[in-house]
């Protein structure tokens, strides 16, 4: 009577194990966890080559310019190029 009992016990315990295993398994198959996601790729910098705060933008978004015609302004603060400070230092 007593192993009848145990061994119930013990198929019980594996049906309900085996069944809310396979239950989570299929869950996990279907859906993506965001908590720990990572993405590949590369990095890059991108930097101007004068320092300082954009003001005046004269320009729209999307709007065809040419290199020439294009005079965006700067603050009057840390406005030299990049290369001449770095030189310096």
């Amino acid at each position: 009577m007593r192993w009848f009992m145990l061994i119930s016990l013990l198929i019980l315990t594996l049906g309900f194990g085996g069944y809310f295993g396979v239950q989570w398994w299929l869950y996990a198959l279907h859906h993506v966890y965001t908590d720990d996601a990572r993405v590949k790729g590369t990095l890059i910098t991108i930097s101007s080559e004068v320092a300082g705060r954009l003001v005046i933008l004269a320009v729209e978004e999307g709007q065809r310019i040419k290199r020439v015609t294009f005079w965006p302004r700067f603050s009057r603060t840390n406005t030299r190029p990049r290369w001449r400070c770095t030189a310096q230092r």
